[in-house]
């Protein structure tokens, strides 16, 4: 790129205490110039240099990158292109996901990748898994892998599954040699992870019994298809492909529970609205899809990225524990207290700072971090540390303490699990990195007073400007008093410090010149080597790539002290996550006017003036419905026969109360004046008919294949 007068004007003008040992500035006698060369991209990267140049050395400059093109600028750009490909490739959480089917039995296993944590079960019973196989649907529909890694030949029923899981589901499939999902080989490779839970001088047997405490190592399909994944991963270095360690990531082995959640298949999430994508128009054609009028739409009222994909994962993965979902209403219940009002506002505003933290650490731990994302993870860390200040301020002020019974749980986490040593964090990053001159450098720039050799060079840097011009001066007055040339001095990379002259009849006079050797010409200018400018590339050399390696070292450094704090940081993410969803049903049940359900442990289900929670915002007036289904009372079968005309809401009055079953199981209150829900293992539905010409089997043969058989279960 080449620099034009008014940018090298902008030079600094000290420089003597940085010329080569005997080097004095002196007058000349013909015209000097002086310029640094970089690669394009850098413009705002390199210093201008000389206040005394002409318009004649940018076309040096530009002449010189022309003829270096495919050299070391193009090198340069293409691995900008290929940092920048890399971030900006990062989509949704990368999971992967082992299958394993052999017998009946089939066993799973999910890392994901964010988390460091590899998760697995078995389900042993293989007519747990349904008709065709619909609850390993179910779970691809709940994991969404990025790949799945199975046996090179699979059963015929995984490998249908496979092939066609189901609308809405779409991966990768790697079939692996058969030999990686050896039962023992694969018990051996779990052994040898570095995991948490394992200490320094344990025997293979102290392993085994850690392990053994999270998952169940005789659960043969479920450890062979954990080994054949990590084995997959770690041979095709899919997974920390800029590693030299051959050995993934795991911190954690933890067990895959399924049988904690309430089953709802895809069919019945679109069946009832609880998601539904419409496409978005865009300049170039349909554009990507967005959630359009939904349940989800409805109660998502996140402020973050990390809240947004939990309660998404809550809706896909509706509870089933008692316990666990009075958790989430208690929760719920507390920040819908008018006292709680302004609390509930400064939390969301705050968790408006809380970045997609996961992926940045995966992105710094992989190197290919940008500068903005070490500006978004100190803006997180600095907006978890304002949640428990918030927090603990507020319990202060109303005299909260931690054993009080109306504090839920999420509450008492960001009161006491947000580590006060993450501002610690925070504190070094802003102190050691400097953000604004980072963004404009578009690299991790340190912060003045860290380094004094890193100080030193920047200084050197900045004055190297005026130093080329004094440089150029000085090899004008070396030419012969009859010399009548235009010189300038400049820098390449790789090719070091030279000096260009005019590619005209002046020429001459420097072939003759005493130490001027020829290094190459381009159709405007000549290029030479002199002893002088020898000197500097031993002396000097280039400045900016000694500053570039210092502070990558030093980058390098504060990226190791992050990594050491990584689990701490994604349980303070998972917290603030936790609270984003709840303060989002909060606000929903609030402005919606729902009230809050009430959980037995029989089979009924009361509602009292039931709305439809998406009907009621079409409608200008909305009739309630009260529905009363009891299957534990003798003579009753819990079944209800709606009839009417047509268009009179019969389907809106049965989808209502599947809706606020299903609300009540994901922690959120419903729609209606009284509730009480018993608890439920599944939701079926038969509502609406897909149809597709692909699919081999008659409209009646597709209705059949939607009413499932209530007395499978897949777990």
């Amino acid at each position: 790129m080449a620099d034009s007068p008014e940018r090298l004007a902008t030079a600094a003008a000290q420089h003597n205490s940085h010329l080569p040992a005997g080097s004095v500035p002196t007058g000349a006698r013909q015209q000097s110039n002086s310029v640094v060369l970089h690669s394009e991209g850098e413009d705002d990267e390199r210093p201008e240099t000389s206040k005394r140049s002409h318009g004649g050395i940018e076309g040096a400059n530009a002449d010189l990158q022309k003829a270096l093109a495919g050299g070391a600028g193009k090198r340069a750009r293409e691995e900008d292109g290929e940092q920048e490909g890399v971030a900006s490739a990062e989509g949704e959480n990368d999971v992967y996901m082992g299958l394993f089917l052999k017998g009946g039995r089939l066993g799973i296993a999910v890392y994901d990748e964010c988390e460091e944590t590899l998760s697995v079960c078995e389900i042993a019973d293989g007519s747990a898994l349904g008709q065709d196989m619909e609850g390993l649907r179910m779970v691809l529909f709940q994991v969404r892998p990025t790949l799945v890694v199975t046996n090179a030949k699979p059963e015929k029923a995984l490998e249908d599954v496979l092939l066609d899981p189901g609308e809405g589901i779409e991966y990768n499939v790697a079939f692996a040699p058969s030999k990686n999902f050896q039962y023992i080989s694969c018990k051996n490779l779990l052994l040898q992870l570095d995991l948490r839970i394992f200490e320094s001088g344990d025997t293979d047997a102290d392993k085994r019994r850690r392990i053994s405490s999270e998952i169940d190592l005789e659960a043969k399909e479920g450890v062979s298809a954990a080994g054949g994944l990590v084995m997959h991963l770690q041979t095709s270095k899919i997974v920390d492909d800029l590693s030299d360690s051959p050995v993934i990531p795991i911190s954690r082995v933890k067990g895959l529970r399924l049988d904690k959640f309430l089953s709802i298949d895809p069919q019945t999430l679109s069946s009832l609205q609880i998601f539904h994508q419409d496409a978005h128009p865009s300049f170039s054609g349909c554009g990507s899809a967005k959630e359009g009028l939904s349940l989800f739409s409805l109660l998502d009222n996140t402020k973050s990225p990390l809240g947004r994909r939990l309660l998404r994962m809550w809706f896909v993965r509706p509870l089933l524990d008692e316990a666990d979902i009075n958790g989430r209403l208690k929760a719920v219940s507390f920040f819908t207290q008018p006292t709680c009002h302004d609390l509930v506002g400064s939390l969301r505003n705050l968790l408006r700072g809380v970045k997609d933290v996961p992926r940045i650490l995966l992105r710094i731990r992989k190197t290919t971090s940008s500068v903005g994302d070490w500006a978004s993870l100190a803006d997180s860390l600095e907006a978890l540390f304002q949640l428990r200040e918030v927090c603990r301020q507020f319990a202060y002020d109303v005299g909260l303490d931690e054993n009080d019974e109306r504090v839920p749980a999420v509450f008492a986490r960001a009161h006491d699990d947000l580590n006060a040593k993450l501002h610690n964090l925070e504190v070094m990053l802003r102190s050691m990195i400097d953000f604004p001159e980072s963004a404009q450098a578009k690299r991790v720039s340190i912060q003045p007073g860290i380094c004094d050799v890193l100080d030193e060079r920047k200084r050197q840097y900045e004055g190297l400007g005026d130093f080329l011009h004094s440089v150029a001066e000085e090899e004008s007055a070396d030419l012969p008093p009859d010399a009548n040339v235009e010189l300038f001095v400049l820098f390449c990379p790789q090719l070091g410090y030279m000096v260009a002259s005019p590619n005209d009849e002046s020429k001459r006079s420097l072939e003759t010149a005493p130490g001027f050797k020829l290094n190459f010409a381009t159709n405007e200018w000549i290029y030479w080597k002199t002893p002088r400018m020898e000197e500097l590339d031993e002396t000097v050399g280039d400045i900016f790539a000694a500053i570039c390696d210092r502070e990558f070292q030093l980058a390098n450094m504060i990226r190791t002290k992050i990594l050491e704090w990584h689990d701490k940081v994604l349980e303070a993410c998972n917290v603030a996550a936790e609270l984003d969803c709840v303060l989002s049903f909060a606000v929903a049940a609030v402005e919606r006017d729902f009230c809050e359900p009430s959980l037995v442990n029989e089979p009924v289900l009361y509602v009292e003036g039931g709305r439809h929670p998406l009907c009621e915002l079409c409608t200008q007036t909305f009739v309630p419905n009260d529905i009363s289904l009891d299957a534990g009372s003798p003579g009753s079968s819990g079944l209800s026969i709606i009839t009417g005309a047509n268009f009179s809401g019969k389907s809106v009055c049965m989808k209502q109360a599947a809706l606020i079953a299903f609300m009540a199981h994901i922690g959120s209150w419903v729609p209606a004046k009284s509730c009480q829900v018993g608890l439920i293992d599944r939701i079926f539905s038969r509502v609406q008919s897909r149809e597709s010409c692909a699919t081999a089997s008659s409209s009646f043969a597709i209705d059949l294949s939607q009413v499932p058989c209530t007395d499978t279960l897949w777990y």
